[in-house]
């Protein structure tokens, strides 16, 4: 997801006055110290919206919860970069969120899990995708 944030110049967009953005603090739960011994008090997070598009208009959304990390006197920590991961992006109408599972599984393909993977569906097919495997 920082991929497509970073590709769709969000932070640029924003700066030029094309996208809308509110930032809201919260204090954590379970402050940490960074790399830098910086303690982490507080966590920020950015909302953007796409200002050409009318309130209720379901394409209006192009961020939600994109995070960074605080200290107790405001400044940044960690790595300094706003990060996408924990919230979702709406880019040309298609919605990206993290997948998440429960306790902590790996995310996994039920079709694969059961036998059912792409080299066997194209065993009868004249059509032969390159899978990469050898």
């Amino acid at each position: 997801m920082c991929k497509l944030f970073n590709e769709h110049r969000v932070l640029e967009r924003i700066a030029s006055g094309e996208l809308g953005c509110r930032t809201e603090k919260k204090l954590k739960s379970r402050p940490w110290t960074d790399r830098h011994g910086n303690l982490l008090t507080q966590t920020e997070l950015l909302t953007v919206w796409d200002k050409s598009k009318e309130e209720g208009d379901p394409f209006r959304d192009v961020a939600l919860e994109v995070n960074r990390h605080l200290t107790e006197g405001g400044t940044v920590g960690a790595s300094g970069k706003w990060d996408p991961s924990s919230g979702e992006l709406q880019i040309n109408g298609i919605i990206y969120r993290k997948f998440k599972t429960t306790k902590g599984r790996i995310p996994t393909c039920q079709m694969c899990d059961a036998g059912d993977t792409v080299e066997k569906r194209f065993e009868e097919s004249t059509f032969q995708p390159n899978t990469g495997v050898e």
